[in-house]
């Protein structure tokens, strides 16, 4: 797991993003279940049609190259979702998740917010914790 850094210089003000992690999962946590499960072939399918979450909204975006999925939504009921089976972190709030696919796995970039309203737009503002995050990953070849 890699936590992101908040751009230098950003206002803690103008920071919309409680937390940015970048992580591939080894386990996911079906609904209301505690007990840890293999990571499913198709998370974008099992995130969309999870009954713990709300989906707001849906779109591809690319990530160095690649064709992925960033999901915004909001946990009616906490879930553990996809995590790290020796960090189990849960999803309790208002997120922004984009799943990329790599040779076998999934990264799974998260963004947590306490103001969803400015975080899911369509354009977020330029420096923008979120925006860089992605724009700095690098995937293997």
């Amino acid at each position: 797991m890699h936590q992101l850094p908040v751009p230098p210089g950003t206002p803690p003000d103008d920071e919309v993003w409680s937390d940015l992690i970048a992580y591939v999962p080894d386990v996911a946590y079906a609904p209301g279940s505690t007990e840890p499960e293999a990571v499913p072939a198709d998370p974008v399918a099992w995130t969309l049609s999870h009954p713990d979450l709300e989906i707001l909204d849906q779109r591809e975006v690319m990530v160095d190259g690649v064709a992925a999925t960033q999901i915004d939504a909001r946990a009616k009921t906490e879930t553990g979702w996809l995590a790290v089976e020796a960090m189990p972190f849960g999803w309790g709030g208002d997120e922004r998740v984009v799943l990329v696919p790599l040779d076998g796995s999934w990264l799974v970039v998260r963004g947590s917010t306490f103001q969803p309203d400015v975080s899911f737009a369509d354009d977020l503002p330029p420096g923008d914790g979120f925006s860089v995050a992605l724009e700095s990953i690098d995937l293997p070849d």
